[in-house]
């Protein structure tokens, strides 16, 4: 299955896919009730960029989905992602929480937005947390907290500039 960035499809940044087709906007696609198989896999930590949420700034179920997790958190991640500062997001302790987030927020303006359920939710590292709340075996604010729990544990464990990592 193929998919691309959709202009015309109801979601700025969105992935529309149609088939094994790639379309660049929705009016071209022939779109089906027949959906075939396919898989969600939400990022881990590393991805993470300052403005990356730019595109969805306009949307009402992405800016929720970042008040609901400041209210869980007491922090602003929704300035945080946009306007950072970089150094700041690259902590851990704010990374995590903010990759979550950003992955449950599109995950719900792709449902808003009409888009089907996968047959299956994955997530990579801490991507994994992201694919409970979507499957609903986690709540998102309680998915919130733990990820920053988890998050600062890391980061008190290997302070900034000790140790290294393998791969």
């Amino acid at each position: 299955m193929c998919c691309c960035k959709a202009s015309g499809a109801g979601l700025p940044g969105a992935l529309f896919c149609c088939g094994t087709e790639l379309y660049t906007n929705k009016e071209n696609a022939v779109v089906t009730n027949a959906v075939k198989p396919f898989a969600v896999v939400f990022p881990g930590q590393g991805s993470q960029s300052v403005g990356m949420m730019n595109s969805f700034e306009q949307s009402a179920v992405v800016r929720d989905c970042f008040a609901e997790a400041s209210e869980a958190l007491g922090q602003d991640l929704w300035q945080l992602v946009a306007a950072g500062p970089s150094e700041e997001l690259a902590l851990t302790a704010n990374t995590q929480p903010v990759m979550l987030t950003a992955g449950v927020a599109v995950w719900r303006a792709w449902l808003a937005a009409g888009g089907a359920k996968p047959t299956v939710l994955a997530g990579h590292s801490l991507g994994e947390y992201a694919a409970l709340v979507a499957a609903e075996a986690l709540d998102f604010a309680d998915a919130v907290k733990l990820v920053r729990f988890r998050a600062q544990a890391m980061q008190e464990a290997v302070p900034a500039g000790e140790g290294g990592m393998a791969a």
